[in-house]
């Protein structure tokens, strides 16, 4: 969600990437276990040392840490000469790899099979089954929401990628703190209501059983909606795009999204 917030372009051109770098080392929690991969995304230009910043006390914590940074070189208007090679060092200092991108490039919707409509009324469906609660529910639900929004506003390829997750093992069922459906098929018990102004308003008069009932009803919907996404996407058209970017077939190279998969496969595959 805070991703979507940032914005394009920010002027005046103040630099800091070394002080980025060390907050995000030093004040996100992260996991001490050893076996954990952590890993950073660091995309933008600048030279890496300006405004007082050390950014190898940065790169000297993260390898300390087991922390991989991967930086992703924005080629723009900047002097790629002077800029460049810093970015490579961090990477290197941090055992990341190193790659750049072209402002303005963008990879073209390969796959004309899937029929938009239809995945835009299934993903529709799906987001009419979730049932907020909790201190925080509406804010999620509506994070959820919001997200779905800026992927349609990307274009349809981001729409289909986001449905793609969405129909992955990573999210369904993962809301549990927030959707009474994930709750009720993890707990097999509805959340604790004792506060009804984090539930909507049409569920506060409801009783407990009624509540249930309806749970369940909306749960037989999430599944019938998630299987029409799976069928849309049954030729897996995602995971097709992903192994293009990585064979070459896919010849735009310096764009974001072929070199954040580059980056996540070879981690991963």
């Amino acid at each position: 969600n805070e991703l979507y917030k940032i914005r394009p372009a920010i002027e005046k051109g103040d630099q800091y990437v070394g002080i980025a770098l060390s907050t995000c080392i030093n004040k996100l929690n992260w996991d001490e276990e050893k076996s954990t991969r952590k890993i950073i995304y660091m995309v933008g230009n600048g030279m890496v040392g300006t405004n007082n910043n050390d950014y190898l006390k940065a790169c000297q914590r993260a390898q300390q840490n087991n922390i991989i940074v991967n930086t992703i070189y924005v080629m723009g208007r900047s002097d790629k000469a002077k800029e460049l090679p810093g970015w490579y060092r961090i990477a290197s200092l941090t055992n990341g790899v190193a790659t750049e991108i072209s402002i303005g490039r963008k990879t073209q919707l390969v796959d004309n099979s899937i029929d938009f409509n239809d995945l835009f009324e299934a993903s529709r469906d799906l987001n009419l089954t979730y049932i907020y609660h909790g201190a925080d529910g509406q804010t999620r639900y509506n994070y959820f929401r919001q997200a779905d929004s800026a992927a349609f506003a990307g274009g349809q390829e981001v729409y289909i990628e986001r449905a793609y997750y969405k129909n992955s093992i990573l999210f369904k069922g993962a809301n549990a703190n927030w959707d009474m459906v994930d709750y009720l098929r993890k707990t097999g018990t509805l959340p604790p209501l004792d506060d009804v102004s984090n539930v909507h308003d049409t569920l506060r008069s409801k009783s407990t059983e009624e509540l249930v009932e309806m749970v369940q009803q909306q749960n037989a919907m999430r599944q019938q909606a998630l299987g029409n996404i799976k069928y849309i996407l049954r030729e897996n058209y995602p995971l097709q795009l992903h192994r293009k970017y990585v064979t070459g077939k896919l010849l735009e190279e310096n764009t974001f999204t072929r070199s954040v998969i580059i980056l996540l496969l070879r981690e991963w595959n």
